[in-house]
């Protein structure tokens, strides 16, 4: 009797400020409490599940309940339901969702508590911690789901963290795992959560458990963990920038979309894994390297999205089947490899790889699935299948490969295809380069620089591969022109002085800054010029070299000078090469030599020159070509022959249009146009300016 007396004074002065300590008996504390509007409450003795439906349908304005005195104890009634069909509640067990969404902002729980039941305090919004006991062994599924929690630490003994246990604590920032099997969405969308740490006990990571953990950059763990599964979705849509899936020695099994839509930069997959679901690194964009252990097939959806894979080299040999979608949008990959066991590529694998460049391909023709390739420039992306041409033309045939710019397999410099690298090779591309058309040329064996152009350089190459005793099979690679250097170094033509019916010897001259091995231009003659014989004179400057010429169209000559042992050109100026020039009776003062399309080479790099013309500058007012008995010039409009007796004179202007005149002894005027004339008296020619 004094024992209750003294407890119901302890019950009286705590009512008055709000607070009460009950020393309860399970079932009765509806009996002991008659003030709802209580804030803090401590309970001792026992308490059962009818307790915990009091607290949580009467006391709402309970903000503190201590229960650190507490032991709770089993009921159970088959005739009574509390809530949800339940008659049944364990001993030690924080009773299922009755205290769900109550106004709880501290509890504190029995010391001998062993397990939260399912919902137990979901929806506590304001309940920003709780101590949770050593001794506890279990957390029910979505316990603290929705809770005000900033912080919680899971005891050693606690084997069990259900489902949602944590999900949606929206203001959680830490949690520490000692030994606990993660429950699938444990801490699903968790937004301020930063800080995990994990310890060795812990042996799987739950379907969906840190997804949605948008401040989840990464997580610690100790070395030599337990964890032998990642779930399905377990960290999808986090902020998940690294992970060292090393430190889990016993790892086994990746789940589908496990690492979806994160921020990792790089994965390295040990060779413990040996199951990987589909979409792992779904739309990682920004994944840049990754490392993968053999598996028969990647699954559908594993990269697709991973817009900053560059070059997935991840494919090994062991690899047969490339999933639906396995590597869409991957638009900074530029390199494929693809592994001789490949045998099907599914549908849309490879769509959207905008960058690609290259497909390296090991072994023979793979089925395919639908649309494979969509959106890849196929024609500018080179098939090497790094086999002979009989494979590379099965890839050429077939279909969703044909498009592709199959690569084909020849000896670099064998330019006539007859197994060989010797002078024939070099003739036979100078013939190229003078538009001779020889009847066998493979323009990927003579392009010897790899630039997409066949010139001078390609020569000094093949000459090169000769000298150097060098044989490369190569594959075809006719795109990605190399442009030419520009150089304002100058090849021009010396200065003209001739006449009508007059033939000179003309001086190529190089005025260079650099050495250059070899030369290629063309020599065009205006109307009024032309070469006297196909014939090109080297110089001391050019005293090693060998030369060719071919008139390409009406007076147009290409003309390549190279030196068989790769000499450069001595000197960086005055003569390099020389001909002979003669003038026809329709030279005039527009008359001159062009030099266009120079390339001038080294032993590694051609240069592009600007092109020159050099006119013939000593036609002028009277031009005498030879001693005569009359004179002639062109004054203001007119004419004037001064003849030493009479004669016949023939005047004709540039069209080839002429008149016959009759000169009188003395001086004879005749009216003409501006312009310019040849005109004949006898057997000699003059040309005149009219003005």
């Amino acid at each position: 009797m004094k024992r209750t007396i003294i407890f119901a004074t302890i019950a009286a002065l705590a009512m008055h400020v709000g607070a009460i300590v009950i020393d309860n008996n399970a079932g009765q504390l509806e009996e002991n409490i008659s003030d709802y509007t209580l804030s803090s409450l401590t309970i001792t003795g026992t308490i059962d599940a009818r307790d915990f439906k009091f607290i949580g349908d009467k006391l709402t304005q309970l903000s503190e309940l201590n229960l650190s005195q507490a032991e709770i104890v089993a009921y159970s009634d088959p005739q009574r339901t509390l809530m949800n069909g339940i008659t049944n509640y364990e001993a030690l067990t924080l009773p299922q969702t009755m205290l769900m969404n109550s106004s709880l902002s501290t509890i504190v729980l029995p010391s001998n508590l062993q397990s939260i039941g399912q919902a137990a305090l979901a929806g506590c919004n304001q309940l920003t911690s709780v101590t949770l006991p050593e001794g506890l062994k279990s957390i029910g599924a979505y316990a603290f789901n929705g809770t005000g929690l900033t912080a919680i630490t899971i005891p050693e003994q606690v084997t069990v963290i259900g489902e949602g246990a944590f999900s949606h604590c929206l203001a959680l920032e830490s949690a520490s795992i000692s030994n606990a099997a993660i429950g699938n969405y444990a801490f699903i969308g968790d937004t301020m959560l930063s800080s995990v740490v994990i310890g060795n006990g812990v042996n799987s990571i739950g379907n969906g458990s840190f997804s949605g953990c948008t401040l989840l950059t990464t997580i610690t763990l100790n070395a030599n963990n337990s964890i032998s599964t990642i779930g399905s979705e377990a960290f999808a849509g986090s902020g998940l920038m690294t992970i060292d899936l090393h430190a889990m020695p016993q790892l086994t099994s990746i789940g589908a979309w496990a690492f979806s839509n994160t921020p990792l930069q790089v994965i390295d997959v040990p060779s413990t894994v040996t199951t990987m679901g589909e979409g792992a690194f779904y739309y990682a964009s920004q994944l840049a390297q990754v490392n993968l252990p053999m598996y028969a097939k990647i699954n559908d959806f594993t990269f697709a999205g991973n817009s900053s894979l560059v070059s997935p080299r991840l494919l090994l040999e062991g690899t047969e089947v490339i999933g639906n979608y396995a590597f869409y949008g991957n638009t900074a990959a530029d390199t494929l490899l693809l592994p001789s066991t490949i045998q099907y590529i599914g549908t849309r694998a490879m769509a959207g790889m905008t960058g690609l460049k290259e497909i390296i391909v090991l072994g023979d023709v793979a089925l395919l699935g639908d649309s494979v390739w969509a959106g890849v420039d196929q024609p500018n992306v080179n098939l090497n299948t790094q086999r002979d041409n009989v494979v590379s033309g099965e890839f050429a045939q077939a279909d969703q490969w044909r498009d592709f710019h199959v690569m084909l397999e020849y000896l670099l410099g064998d330019v006539n295809a007859d197994t060989r690298i010797n002078v024939l090779d070099i003739t036979t591309t100078i013939e190229y380069i003078l538009n001779n058309n020889p009847t066998v040329f493979l323009f990927a064996a003579a392009d010897v620089v790899r630039d997409n152009k066949i010139n001078v350089l390609d020569v000094t190459g093949i000459v090169g591969l000769i000298m150097e005793h060098i044989y490369t099979t190569v594959y075809a690679n006719p795109n990605g022109s190399t442009p030419m250097v520009e150089t304002d170094d100058e090849l021009t033509v010396e200065n003209l002085n001739l006449r009508p019916g007059e033939t000179t010897t003309v001086s190529i001259c190089l005025n260079n800054s650099q050495n250059y091995t070899a030369m290629q231009f063309d020599m065009m003659l205006t109307e009024g010029l032309e070469l006297d014989g196909l014939n090109i004179s080297t110089t001391d400057r050019t005293s090693h070299h060998s030369t060719a010429i071919d008139k390409c169209d009406e007076n147009t000559y290409r003309i390549i000078a190279f030196a068989p042992n790769n000499s450069d050109i001595t000197g960086f100026d005055g003569a390099v090469l020389e001909l002979n020039v003669r003038a026809t009776d329709q030279l005039s003062g527009t008359s001159g030599i062009k030099l266009e399309h120079i390339c001038m080479a080294d032993r590694y790099q051609d240069y592009a020159i600007m092109p020159s013309f050099t006119p013939v500058s000593t036609i002028t007012g009277v031009d005498d070509i030879s001693k005569t008995v009359a004179s002639v010039r062109g004054d203001r409009g007119m004419v004037i022959i001064e003849a030493n007796e009479p004669m016949t004179a023939q005047i004709v202007n540039t069209s080839g249009m002429s008149i016959t005149i009759n000169v009188s002894q003395g001086s004879n005027t005749y009216m003409l146009d501006s312009g310019i004339y040849m005109v004949r008296i006898g057997s000699k020619t003059y040309k005149i300016v009219v003005k």
